[in-house]
């Protein structure tokens, strides 16, 4: 895992090995479109998530920088068999069906995303899981679908 400035103002993510995960989102098959920043990411039928080295994404979101200080949604403490982020697997997948969630899917993978988000965050035993949950399910209605 790389911690990268890549815009400015934000910090990301960027995934340094590719990832898969089952996600339970069946019958969909797709690839976002090429957008020139590495790391493609896509669903197959089955409802396998695969996420290719490169992808950024923000983390458990909102966040600002200051004066190169980063405030808002904690991460999480290191879990201690990945070395990462407690939040980073559950974050990354998260964000990744959101983003598809602007060519594919309906209303109802996005109950589906945002429990396997919570899912991943109890199988590390994240302790704010359920308030992280509360969080995406209140607000991810707006951002789902949108590019």
């Amino acid at each position: 895992m790389r911690l990268n400035r890549y815009m400015a103002g934000n910090r990301y993510y960027q995934l340094a090995t590719g990832y898969a995960r089952q996600t339970g989102i069946a019958g969909y098959a797709y690839q976002l479109p090429y957008t020139g920043i590495p790391g493609a990411v896509s669903i197959a039928e089955d409802g396998l998530l695969t996420i290719d080295a490169g992808y950024r994404w923000d983390g458990c979101s909102p966040k600002w920088t200051f004066f190169d200080m980063v405030f808002g949604t904690p991460e999480g403490v290191l879990d201690t068999a990945s070395g990462k982020s407690k939040t980073f697997y559950a974050s990354l997948v998260h964000d990744a069906l959101y983003q598809l969630s602007a060519y594919t899917f309906s209303e109802g993978e996005r109950i589906v995303a945002d429990h396997l988000f919570y899912a991943m965050l109890r199988e590390v035993d994240f302790n704010a899981a359920a308030l992280y949950y509360a969080v995406v399910k209140t607000f991810g209605r707006y951002l789902w679908g949108r590019e």
